[in-house]
């Protein structure tokens, strides 16, 4: 049996407990969209010409949500391409384009 999950004080972490009861897809889904609001903040997606890159990409799920937040800036598609950006995914893995597809339908060129 493991141990009990204790915060700084000793007591029990009920925010670890929360977690759990979240559906794997959701933390993910979370996790991006804050790790893109992030980058939002300091001005990440603001720029032209830019390569994205994210490694260990599994289905590119984050390049997807950048993809489409840079795109709700953009008025058309060939805006978003004028704008020269790309994503570049990389994984060992070669068989999981999921969202790749996504990205492209956002006017941006992806390359694994």
């Amino acid at each position: 049996m493991l141990p009990e999950k204790k915060d700084v004080n000793g007591e029990e972490d009920a925010k670890d407990d929360k977690l759990e009861e979240i559906p794997e897809s959701m933390k993910h889904s979370n996790q991006q969209d804050n790790i893109v609001k992030e980058m939002e903040d300091v001005s990440m997606l603001n720029r032209q010409k830019t390569l994205y890159v994210e490694y260990g990409a599994g289905r590119a799920g984050l390049s997807s949500f950048v993809a489409a937040e840079i795109a709700k800036s953009a008025t058309t598609k060939d805006e978003a391409n004028e704008e020269q950006t790309g994503f570049l995914v990389v994984d060992r893995d070669t068989r999981r384009y999921k969202k790749d597809k996504d990205i492209k339908e956002c006017g941006f060129v992806v390359d694994r």
